[in-house]
């Protein structure tokens, strides 16, 4: 198991080269990721992940990032600047008129996830929010004061359990 190979139980062990006080042990550890949980009225901070619901939102995202880099030219980095900005702008405003301009972005559920669980049932759970292609798995010392901090702003939804063959 790969949370075995990064974090090893024995003392003698070479622990990861932030672990400053061998906390993270992997029999010791509360895993967790985020859900996909829109706003009833959805109106979506302006800095939330977008959802990418269906192959043409995916493939209009890719182009605006290509363009975004200068790949196709200066004339296309240029319209897919304006474009981005004209979305942000009115997702801004949106938000402003509903919730207020100073109003934050409220913090996402949580779903935890047992250790034994492989990293394909994470990434295959429908509720797994997996933004600008990288999956985020926020890993915690089970008893450490940042653990009890998380769980007091976050609404932990579920166990996700390893899948037995």
């Amino acid at each position: 198991m790969r949370l075995a190979e990064m974090f090893p139980e024995e003392e003698d062990s070479e622990p990861v080269n932030w672990d400053y006080n061998h906390d993270f042990k992997c029999s010791k550890l509360a895993l967790y990721f985020e859900v996909n949980t829109p706003p009833a009225d959805g109106i979506m901070h302006p800095e939330a992940v977008l959802l990418l619901d269906d192959q043409s939102s995916t493939m209009r995202f890719f182009e605006n990032a290509r363009a975004l880099k200068g790949v196709d030219g200066q004339a296309a980095m240029d319209k897919a600047k304006d474009e981005e900005r004209m979305k942000l702008r009115m997702s801004r405003y949106m938000w402003g008129k509903f919730r207020g301009k100073h109003s934050p972005q409220p913090l996402a559920d949580v779903v935890r996830i047992h250790p034994a669980c492989t990293l394909e049932q994470i990434l295959t759970d429908e509720r797994m929010i997996v933004p600008n292609m990288l999956n985020q798995i926020l890993v915690f010392p089970e008893d450490h004061d940042a653990h009890k901090a998380f769980l007091k702003e976050r609404k932990v939804l579920d166990i996700l359990n390893p899948i037995l063959d």
